[in-house]
């Protein structure tokens, strides 16, 4: 399930900004909506939908709970060593190989 962001009033018409907070609807959250980053969305959405492709066995994508905070390499991780022992490791290979492409189609947008 995709979440769309929703602008806040302060918000420019002209785009995104990775240090915008933006509310949108997750699962979980007190009164159905939580402040995040597009960044956060782009990551979770990513994960979400990499789980619903699971090769091997089916998984449902609402077990994953929304990380709404900085992932640092341990923080990763952690991530999908957790991940792994939920989905098991066949599940986990199209986790790891959307992190792949998010980081790559992002450094050639940057021009790293």
């Amino acid at each position: 399930m995709f979440r769309t962001a929703k602008r806040r009033s302060g918000a420019t018409s002209t785009g995104w900004s990775s240090s915008t907070t933006w509310p949108i609807p997750a699962r979980g959250s007190r009164g159905g909506h939580l402040l995040t980053t597009v960044g956060r969305i782009i990551y979770n959405d990513k994960i979400e939908r990499a789980l619903e492709e699971a090769p091997r066995r089916p998984v449902d994508p609402s077990t994953y709970v929304f990380m709404n905070r900085s992932m640092k390499k341990k923080d990763t991780t952690k991530l999908v060593d957790d991940l792994v022992q939920a989905y098991g490791a066949p599940s986990i290979s199209q986790v790891l190989d959307a992190f792949k492409d998010v980081g790559f189609q992002y450094a050639t947008r940057a021009g790293v």
